[in-house]
């Protein structure tokens, strides 16, 4: 059975897992994380060639309002994606996952999925927080494995240490002891994707994964008119070689984007396609300050240099 669920982004209610909690641990991650990245790139860098690199990650990350990608192979682009969209990102995932969850029982006792496109873990983070609230409801929880895939090392990269720290986090916070729980029931491998070029076989243990066994593919927000055509190409490989159970695409809330998705979709429904904003609203609201601040900070030292692309530095980072 294939179930293909085109989602678009919605207004989201509450969460059961507990979002102050949560908002600190993924907030120390990240800032953490960015911190360390911004060091490592601005070093030996004089302040008006950091604010240039900084503006130009910026001006990048706008194009995604008008639906067209990033260069994301820019190591400055993946910084200010983490520092900005991934919140949102995750949240998502958490969202439609929450709901699919709802409605849905995993088969088995290990879920594999290959989040293709995996950018810097939203999937992984969303994954943790929905299995989160079903281990809180006494429910069972499979062992999952995650294989990432991404053409952005740089995003993977980043992705994995802000995971590793927010795991620590969490681990030390007997309020999110189920979402402990999960995080540490998820493991995860990379398999670099090459642009232009075709994807290598899948390793054996998605190949051959025992028929007990859960299978999904995500691909979140990876539809741009730029790489449809491969897109779609990579897509029906790994849908033809991996059978998965539950295919997941998300996109921007608007027509083109919802188009290209499904154009770009290689599951074979037995339903009409989905729209999750028929179903409860669900997900994270409001803000992370530590985020926020972090990026005020950067503006701040910044100053001497301010130009009219660094404002959106100023901006609340937000969860929806």
């Amino acid at each position: 059975m294939y179930i293909c669920a085109i989602i678009q982004e919605i207004e989201l209610g509450d969460a059961d897992l507990d979002q102050q909690e949560v908002t600190k641990a993924l907030s120390n991650a990240i800032v953490e994380e960015a911190q360390r990245e911004f060091e490592r790139l601005s070093a030996g860098m004089g302040t008006r060639d950091i604010a240039y690199s900084v503006e130009n990650a910026l001006r990048e990350l706008r194009r995604l309002s008008s639906s067209e990608m990033p260069q994301y192979d820019d190591r400055w682009v993946a910084l200010f994606y983490l520092t900005w969209y991934q919140p949102r990102q995750i949240n998502t995932v958490y969202r439609m996952l929450r709901g699919y969850l709802i409605r849905e029982d995993i088969v088995g006792s290990e879920l594999l999925i290959v989040d293709f496109g995996c950018g810097a873990l939203a999937t992984q983070f969303g994954v943790a927080l929905a299995f989160a609230d079903l281990a809180q409801l006494r429910k069972p929880i499979p062992r999952i494995n995650i294989l990432l895939m991404d053409s952005s090392t740089g995003m993977i990269r980043l992705g994995r240490r802000a995971w590793s720290k927010f795991k620590t986090y969490v681990n030390d916070e007997y309020q999110l002891r189920h979402l402990s729980q999960v995080c540490n029931s998820i493991t995860d491998g990379v398999m670099p994707v090459s642009s232009g070029e075709n994807l290598n076989q899948l390793p054996d243990r998605w190949l051959n994964a025992p028929p007990i066994s859960s299978r999904w593919i995500t691909a979140i927000h990876t539809a741009y008119e730029e790489n449809q055509t491969e897109v779609k190409r990579q897509l029906r490989y790994l849908t033809d070689s991996f059978c998965p159970d539950v295919g997941f695409i998300t996109c921007q809330n608007y027509p083109k984007n919802v188009k290209q998705a499904k154009q770009m979709s290689p599951f074979e429904c037995d339903r009409s396609y989905e729209e999750l904003d028929l179903l409860m609203p669900v997900g994270f609201i409001g803000s992370l300050p530590g985020i926020t601040q972090w990026r005020r900070d950067l503006l701040k030292a910044l100053s001497p240099q301010v130009s009219n692309g660094l404002r959106y530095l100023n901006g609340n980072v937000r969860w929806n």
